[in-house]
């Protein structure tokens, strides 16, 4: 993750303090998916119809299944207090939850997507299958001039930015999953069902736990 460094990264070892399973996020996101992808679209996926579309079922979705809907200066008030905290494409801060647990909270601007959150949907359940100690789970949507935004919450747990994944560390977890190098010079992997391009596990998505296990964080995947 770019920008600010808080010395905090966020790993999945406290999700099973969570409320819900991981896999009933994973129907919950699938359910998501379902509902933007129901119904006639415009012919143009990216067309300015096809996004205003998108973002309405986006809003409907998450009414009905009681997330929240915040516009963006609250979530900004929210990010600025915690640093300013930001990747390539999510801006994060951080909140402890009644239990005490603490909760990394990213807004995702969907720019690998082309900002079709149905995809993103996708991506979010297949990395949840292959990395379930990380999983996001959707609990919003955030309004913004550009459109409606995925509000997302990840468990997290400190660990050392000192100890950093090596490389070669890397691709042995995900060859021992079953991924498969394609491209080395860009780290383009496929995926175990051969169905999806993996992207980006590099050492800011790659970290390395309390445990001494490597944690994939905001890794990408794409349909092939």
């Amino acid at each position: 993750m770019g920008g600010k460094d808080s010395g905090i990264h966020q790993t999945g070892h406290k999700y099973d303090l969570q409320t819900g399973s991981i896999e009933t996020i994973r129907q919950s996101i699938q359910s998501l998916q379902d509902y933007l992808e129901t119904g006639d679209y415009p012919n143009a996926v990216h067309s300015g119809a096809h996004r205003e579309r998108q973002d309405r079922r986006a809003l409907e979705w998450a009414t009905q299944n009681k997330k929240q809907i915040i516009p963006e200066p609250e979530f900004l008030k929210q990010w600025h207090r915690s640093g300013d905290i930001r990747g390539g494409e999510n801006r994060v801060y951080f909140e402890q939850d009644a239990e005490g647990l603490i909760w990394a909270i990213k807004m995702n601007e969907l720019i690998y997507h082309q900002n079709n959150m149905a995809d993103f949907a996708d991506r979010l359940i297949k990395s949840s299958e292959y990395f379930p100690d990380t999983t996001l789970e959707i609990i919003g949507m955030v309004t913004t001039p550009r459109g409606i935004k995925p509000l997302l919450r990840q468990a997290f747990v400190v660990t050392n930015p000192q100890v950093l994944a090596f490389p070669a560390q890397i691709r042995t977890a995900l060859e021992e999953r079953g991924f498969r190098l394609l491209d080395p010079d860009n780290e383009i992997w496929l995926s175990p069902d051969r169905a999806y391009y993996f992207s980006d596990p590099g050492q800011n998505n790659v970290l390395v736990d309390e445990h001494g296990e490597l944690a994939f964080i905001d890794v990408i995947f794409r349909t092939v």
